[in-house]
Order: structure tokens, then sequence, then C-alpha cells
């Protein structure tokens, strides 16, 4: 109840994704459940936070909570992972109804305001398909320590393999899927986990030169900067090379207006996967480059990524199609590229 107003659903916690903030509510003995509120709920629950001066420390250092899609109710868990001089966030979910030999997917945000917070229902999603998952912020992102500015793409995927290693069963099949920078990690994870990545997913994808892989993010105008700057220092990428010689599945999410990847690295991230890969094309024309919110909000798009990766198909509809790549005009259906 949110002064004299009850809260319409059922529900025993409610996320206000905007805010920031989770609230949870629960009855003795209940479990906790993350579900989305209604418009109500949700300005009712934003006055009443706004005039809670406790508002900022009651924010929980750890969420829990479970997911409800399709009707199969999954346990989603909150963690914390020490690891690169950071204390790193992350949630994970589907132990307890993943079966031996279920892959694990892994949920990697992209750069700047990104965070495992807007990943939380895509997870839910690939949870409730029978997959362990997770998602976790990077230093300097979210509930993690640490500053943007001494990030690097060497200690993204660093903090990636130390967060796998220690929640993601050892030798189990692994299915990365990242977003944006993050592009450019699931190809250094795929290098580095080499047959136990199976599938993968990129959501308009980075690739960097491999001069940069090593220098800190920085304030905007260091050398990291001067090189993603230059135009055509992508080309040489050694990212490209491990995508041309993935034998997995693949799936590559493209927006229908992306104003920060250049046309010309989502050909080349496609010509890549195409070399070996079973490689899936999925078309968002309604989408900026924001894929992560884009998933976060619309359930149809995000059903249709997870088929596609998990199936290579995407949901009801023609599912696995052969042939050139062409642009659907819904993610009812993920093109198959080869």
């Amino acid at each position: 109840r949110v002064g004299d107003r009850p809260i319409d659903d059922d529900a025993l916690s409610v996320a206000i994704r905007s805010l920031g903030v989770h609230l949870l509510f629960s009855r003795p003995g209940g479990r906790l459940v993350q579900t989305s509120p209604s418009a109500a709920d949700e300005e009712a629950l934003r006055v009443a936070i706004a005039a809670a001066p406790q508002a900022e420390a009651a924010k929980p250092a750890l969420w829990a909570g479970a997911s409800c899609v399709n009707g199969r109710m999954s346990e989603i868990v909150s963690f914390t992972h020490d690891t690169d001089g950071e204390r790193l966030s992350g949630v994970y979910g589907g132990d307890g109804d993943a079966g031996p030999g279920r892959a694990t997917v892994v949920l990697l945000h992209g750069a700047g305001t990104g965070s495992k917070e807007r990943l939380v229902p895509l997870l839910a999603e690939f949870v409730a398909r029978g997959c362990r998952a997770l998602a976790f912020d990077f230093s300097g992102h979210g509930d993690s320590t640490g500053t943007l500015a001494e990030l690097s793409l060497r200690r993204r995927f660093e903090q990636a393999v130390a967060v796998i290693d220690a929640h993601a069963p050892a030798d189990g099949p692994l299915v990365p899927v990242g977003f944006s920078m993050s592009g450019q990690t699931v190809a250094d994870l795929v290098a580095h986990y080499r047959d136990r990545v199976t599938a993968l997913g990129l959501c308009a994808p980075a690739v960097y030169a491999a001069e940069a892989w090593e220098l800190p993010f920085g304030d905007g105008a260091g050398r990291f900067s001067e090189i993603i700057r230059t135009p055509g220092s992508w080309r040489g990428s050694p990212a490209l090379d491990v995508l041309r010689a993935f034998p997995g599945r693949a799936v590559l999410a493209v927006p229908g207006d992306d104003a920060v990847i250049p046309p010309a690295v989502t050909q080349a991230v496609q010509e890549a996967l195409t070399a070996r890969a079973h490689c899936f094309r999925l078309d968002l024309p309604d989408a900026d480059h924001r894929l992560g919110l884009r998933l976060r909000d619309h359930e149809p798009d995000r059903r249709a990524l997870v088929s596609a990766v998990l199936s290579g198909s995407a949901g009801p509809g023609p599912g696995q199609l052969s042939g050139a790549a062409r642009t659907t005009p819904a993610a009812t259906a993920a093109t198959r590229l080869a």
C-alpha cells in the first residue's frame, strides 16, 4: 500500500527501473517476485519515494527476487564478486532449474550509462527457457566500484572472466551476449574460452583496434579516444578474426537507427560471422543504438532475440530462414545469413 492507495498487481515485489531502486513488497514467508508496475503504481511510488528522506539510504546493496516469464517462476539472486581491485555487482538465475550441461548465458552491458539493471528482463527470459544466466556491472558502472575513466577493454575482459569462472559451472557451455562496446568483450571471451562458447549474441556491436585494448578510457581526451576516433582504426581489429573463426551459432541484432556504430562496422562484423558461424540477423527497424533499453521495454523483441540465440529462430512465425539478409517489419523472425 502506498499512502491510502493499494498496489493493484498481486505482486510481492515491484522494481522501478527509472529510479534505479528496487522496492520489495513481501508477505510473511512469501517469496520476492519482480514485476513491472502499472503506470499508476509507478507514479504513486515515485511520490512516496520523493517524500521519503531515507529513500537513498534504503537502496538495497543486494537484490533478490524472482521472475515469472510465460508462467514459469525462476529465482533471481544478487551477488558481489571481488576482482581486479574492485567489487563487482551482479545477478544470476537458473541454478535451480537448469540441468547438467545447460548453457550459462552471460549478458554484458555497453559503455557510458550501461548497467546490468536494464538487462534483468532479458536475463529472466533466458532463465525461463531453461538456461543459467548472469549479468553484472563492469567497474565504474551501476552498483560496482571503480571509475569509468580507469576501465579499459582489457579490464572488461578480465572482469568478465573472473565473474564467469566464479559463477558458471566449470567447463560448461557459455553463451555470451554483448551490447555495443561489449561486442569486443564477447570476441575476447570467445578467444579465451574457445569451444566452451556454443553460441553468441551481438547487439549493435563495436570492435576496436588492438592498440586500444590496454588503454584506460580516460576522460575523452586521451590516447584511447584518439585511437577509436581515427577513421577506420577498427578495420584491423583482432575481434574480427576471432568472429571469422567462430563455428557456433551467432545472432547479430541491428537497430534501424544507430547513430553510434558506423554501418561499415556492422557490415564487417556480419561478414566475419558468415565466414563459419551459423549466423542469423535480427533487424529491429524502430530501435536506436540503445538495444539494452529497447529489449527491456519491448517483450516481443526480447523474446525474438532469445529464441534466435537459443534455437536459430525468433519465436512464432517464419523462424529459421535461409537466403540473403533482409529487414523484417518487426522483430518476429531472424534471417539466416550462413
